[in-house]
């Protein structure tokens, strides 16, 4: 009975935040429409800033991701990983090539 209850708790709990992300995508999606319909302009210093980042890209080196899982089998615990050798930043005046 405890453990059906704890289901239930995080069941719930799940719900809530898929409300949360529905109602913050919802707003996204506003936002976006006011900001092309002309309703909503950014502030000047944020055009200025996007303009200047606008012209990088990131390099990145060397990312490991790891998870870990004990939750369900204590003796055993599952885990896996994955490894990013290397992005990169480099100065674009062009157009982004992938």
């Amino acid at each position: 009975m405890r453990k059906e209850a704890e289901r239930e708790k995080r069941r719930e709990e799940r719900a809530k935040k898929n409300e949360e992300l529905k109602e913050k995508i919802e707003e996204s999606k506003e936002k976006k429409e006011k900001k092309a319909s002309g309703e909503l302009k950014e502030p000047p210093m944020m055009d200025t800033i996007m303009n200047f980042l606008g012209g990088f890209k990131l390099e990145l080196k060397r990312i490991h991701i790891r998870y870990e899982d004990d939750y369900f089998q204590h003796n055993r615990p599952f885990s896996f990983g994955f490894m990013i050798d290397s992005i990169s930043l480099d100065n674009s005046d062009t157009d982004w090539i992938f």
